[in-house]
């Protein structure tokens, strides 16, 4: 009996554990893992500041390469475009230097909003000069130059109240997700320009490209104007260090 039995067990096939896991199931993991990533970012308070910060990346109106290779296909000199970066540069750390003092006045929020309000007004003036004198482009051209110069105070006075504004905001344990999900939607919105450029590659129909950079700072200021003023839930004005009562012993304790 033992050995039929031996010879029973070893004649039976053992069956092999079934893998049940599948080639989709890590492809599911990493999308529900950034469908939690998403609500993660949506969920903060601030979210719409960084929301406007990601359109900001489809803006063409900085001297980047495109709008170099506009003025230089213009005529205008190397020598004069560098002076236009570092002047442009300049009023960059002017900006920086207006967030510093502007936060012993005001809270965050506001530099924020007058950072990106700035901005948009003075491209408004470099657009309406490519729209207006579109026959005369060296002149459409100087009030582009101008625009963006003027324009780059605001855009690093926003920059940074953005910033400010996330350390403040989001918890310590959400940082990394939060930052990693901005950091894509940036390079999500910083490919539109290159698209855009690739469509429009003709020098004369440039404005368009400048154009639809325009609108995408004007809908980053109505996303943080009023997106921000549904959403906020709380003042971030600067805190202040309240002394505590100092409780003075009567004369009849001993």
């Amino acid at each position: 009996m033992n050995e039929t039995d031996d010879d029973d067990e070893e004649g039976e096939a053992v069956p092999l554990p079934v893998d049940c896991s599948g080639p989709s199931l890590p492809s599911i993991r990493s999308s529900c893992g950034f469908i939690n990533s998403l609500r993660v970012y949506f969920a903060q308070e601030a979210v719409w500041a960084g929301v406007a910060l990601a359109f900001l990346y489809c803006n063409v109106l900085t001297f980047g390469g495109m709008l170099v290779a506009y003025l230089k296909s213009l005529g205008m000199d190397w020598s004069v475009i560098g002076l236009c970066q570092g002047a442009s540069n300049a009023a960059g750390l002017l900006g920086t230097c207006a967030f510093a003092v502007s936060q012993r006045y005001f809270d965050v929020r506001t530099t924020a909003t007058f950072g990106i309000v700035w901005q948009f007004l003075f491209l408004t003036m470099s657009i309406g000069g490519v729209m207006a004198y579109r026959g005369n482009e060296l002149l459409a051209a100087r009030l582009v130059i101008a625009g963006v110069i003027i324009s780059r105070s605001g855009l690093y006075a926003f920059d940074l109240a953005c910033t400010q504004l996330y350390q403040q905001t989001v918890p310590c344990d959400e940082r990394g997700e939060v930052g990693g999900t901005q950091t894509a939607l940036n390079s999500l919105f910083e490919t539109v320009p290159f698209v855009l450029g690739m469509i429009f590659s003709d020098v004369e129909n440039y404005w368009i490209v400048m154009l639809v950079s325009y609108l995408s700072v004007g809908m980053a200021a109505i996303l943080l104007v009023f997106g921000m003023n549904q959403r906020w839930k709380c003042s971030y004005a600067q805190v202040e260090l309240i002394e505590p009562d100092v409780i003075v012993p009567s004369a009849n304790m001993t």
